[in-house]
């Protein structure tokens, strides 16, 4: 909505997966990640947001609104940790 490009987040699910066993790989890890992306400020978060998926359309405060809403947001000492994860995934080839 506020990218003139669109964004469309593709993320990792059973097909996912299923996509990359069938292509060859053996799955030896996959685990999802839970970690705090931390800024000096709300600030220093919604202009690296911006830039980072191309927020052009978007004012600060919403960014950070957003961010507060739908990933969490916890300051801790004045500084301000945003709530973040990933999906590690090991796949070797096989030959």
């Amino acid at each position: 909505m506020h990218n003139p490009m669109g964004h469309q987040g593709l993320f990792v699910d059973d097909e996912f997966l299923a996509d990359m066993e069938m292509a060859g790989f053996c799955i030896i890890h996959d685990q999802h990640q839970h970690f705090h992306w931390n800024f000096l400020s709300e600030d220093e978060l919604a202009r690296f947001l911006k830039l980072l998926f191309g927020l052009k359309l978007a004012t600060p405060k919403q960014i950070v609104t957003a961010c507060r809403d739908g990933l969490g947001l916890k300051v801790d000492g004045g500084r301000v940790n945003m709530n973040w994860s990933l999906q590690y995934i090991l796949g070797v080839k096989n030959s």
